[in-house]
């Protein structure tokens, strides 16, 4: 059974080399040693990074986005019902 791993990436900032682990977990990986990715990283603390296009983050946010809209359509039915009533 293969076990959940998360992917070591080296990036430079300024000139210094930072090694970090991706936030994620995956099985499989998808990435093989050498393959360029596009990270994200706190400009503040370089050694904290995000994969830029982890698929995990965008579902996130479209469910979140999702969310927000029926609540505010529920809120505006019943708004509406409120004024009509």
């Amino acid at each position: 059974m293969r076990e959940l791993v998360t992917p070591l990436v080296r990036y430079f900032v300024n000139g210094f080399e930072v090694r970090a682990h991706s936030n994620v977990y995956m099985k499989p990986c998808p990435y093989k040693i050498g393959d360029m990715v596009s990270i994200r990283y706190n400009p503040e603390k370089p050694d904290q990074m995000m994969l830029d296009n982890n698929s995990t983050t965008k579902i996130i946010c479209t469910v979140f986005l999702l969310v927000g809209i029926i609540i505010s359509l529920v809120g505006f039915i019943v708004l509406l019902l409120g004024c009509i009533l």
